[in-house]
C-alpha cells in the first residue's frame, strides 16, 4: 500500500513491475505520465530480452535510457515472432479475420484461447484488424492475463509498434 499526499502531478513513482506498466499502458499514454514511464529505466528489459511496448512511451518521455536499443529489441521481437513456425500454417484463406469479435467468437471446441491470441497477432500484423478494435480489446484484459499470457504481451507490443513506431510493418 502506498499513501501519497499532495497534488497528483507531484507524485514520484519509484517502482512498478513490467506487467503493471503493460497493463496500465493505455492510461499511461492517455495521461502522458512521464513519472511512471521513467520507471522503465529501473528495469533490465534489454538484458532480460523482455517484450515491452516502448514506442508510445518514447513519444511522451525523452528520458528513457537506451531508447534506440529498446526500439530495436521490440521491432525484432515482433518480426521474429511473426516469422516463427507458429504462423507457418496461417494464410489469407484460413486465418484472415477483420474484427476482434469474429476471432473471439470462434467456438472453443474448434479454436483454443492460445490460437485465438495467435490469430489476433497475425491479423493485426497483416493489417486486417484495425488498431482501434485491438485497442478496445486490450483495454478489457485484466492484469492477471498480462502476467500469465505471453501472447497478450506480444499483441500489445505489436499494437504499440504499429501505432507509434517509425518503421511500418510490412
Amino acid at each position: 500500500m502506498v499513501l501519497a499526499i499532495g497534488a497528483k502531478d507531484n507524485i514520484r513513482y519509484e517502482f512498478k513491475k513490467i506487467d503493471e506498466l503493460m497493463k496500465e499502458y493505455f492510461d499511461i499514454i492517455e495521461e502522458e505520465n512521464k513519472a511512471i514511464i521513467k520507471v522503465v529505466n529501473k528495469h533490465e528489459i534489454i538484458k532480460q530480452n523482455r517484450d515491452f511496448p516502448i514506442f508510445g512511451f518514447s513519444l511522451i518521455c525523452d528520458e528513457i535510457k537506451n531508447i534506440s536499443d529498446l526500439k530495436t529489441l521490440q521491432k525484432n521481437k515482433v518480426e521474429n515472432y511473426f516469422k516463427s513456425s507458429k504462423f507457418n500454417a496461417y494464410n489469407d484463406a484460413t486465418a484472415k479475420y477483420t474484427t476482434v469479435e469474429s476471432i473471439l467468437s470462434i467456438p472453443e471446441q474448434s479454436c483454443s484461447n492460445h490460437r485465438k491470441q495467435c490469430l489476433l497477432f497475425w491479423n493485426l500484423y497483416k493489417n486486417y484488424l484495425s488498431l482501434e478494435d485491438v485497442e478496445n480489446y486490450l483495454k478489457t484484459i485484466g492484469i492477471d492475463n498480462f502476467k500469465d499470457d505471453h501472447n497478450i504481451k506480444k499483441l500489445i507490443c505489436l499494437y504499440d509498434y504499429k501505432k507509434y513506431g517509425e518503421i511500418l510493418v510490412k
